[in-house]
């Protein structure tokens, strides 16, 4: 175990220098610290101050930098060469979820308070687009062999399907469990696995059919997942979501 001395909110990894950052969870108290860990030693070799309320933090790789979402500060870029802040993108609305598309030089980042995906030039730090998705979109996964993105809503209960040729926002969402909240894809088998916290399921996705295949009942059984807001620190928000 690698104790990091604070609750974590998200871990992202960069194979490429053998690193992994942890965001500390700001949930009723501030989340400020980025943590950098030596994924050979299993040591943190750093603990930055980056932000105020940290969200979530998605790596770009080949372009040696990671970005963090936070909802006071927007998007914070980190320099993971130097694990020094090095710019920080305003993004409003309580930006949240956020992903890299590396080879397109673009990165999509969640509005929680306005039902947005901003679209942003990861050169220029310019904004290119707002798409409309669903409510409180929460986290947001790639997957690129189908050139698509994947948006958890949670006010709705329905992942938005983002072609990001355009980019632009399939007109009918998928419809998955009570709150969607977290999600990831797996490319090799085009599939994308959606935790609903509101009632414990996960949601399996065909990627290319754009439909729910399976669905995991009774996977959790404590407060937390099931939904039972005593067993979360924060409050349920009045869309039906969760406060951080």
């Amino acid at each position: 175990m690698i104790d990091v001395g604070h609750p974590v909110a998200a871990i992202a990894a960069d194979p490429l220098i053998h690193t992994v950052y942890a965001l500390d969870f700001s949930n009723g108290t501030p989340g400020t610290n980025l943590h950098v860990i030596d994924a050979d030693t299993n040591l943190e070799i750093a603990d930055l101050p980056v932000g105020s309320r940290l969200q979530n933090i998605a790596v770009d790789a080949t372009g040696s930098r990671a970005y963090a979402t936070d909802f006071v500060e927007g998007v914070v870029v980190i320099d993971t060469t130097s694990n020094a802040v090095v710019a920080t993108i305003p993004v409003s609305n309580s930006p949240h979820g956020v992903a890299v598309d590396e080879a397109a030089h673009r990165l999509y980042v969640t509005q929680l308070d306005s039902g947005t995906v901003t679209v942003i030039d990861s050169s220029t730090h310019g904004v290119i687009d707002i798409l409309t998705v669903g409510d409180a979109p929460q986290w947001i996964a790639l997957d690129p062999p189908r050139n698509k993105a994947f948006v958890t809503n949670e006010g709705d209960g329905t992942v938005s399907v983002i072609d990001l040729a355009g980019p632009t926002v399939a007109t009918d969402a998928i419809a998955v469990g009570e709150h969607p909240l977290t999600l990831t894809v797996d490319p090799t088998v085009a599939k994308a696995y959606v935790y609903n916290i509101g009632d414990g399921t996960i949601s399996i996705l065909d990627t290319v059919g754009e439909t729910v295949v399976a669905t995991l009942n009774d996977t959790f059984n404590d407060g937390f997942e099931l939904g039972d807001t005593s067993a979360w620190s924060g409050s349920a928000g009045s869309d039906g979501g969760y406060d951080r």
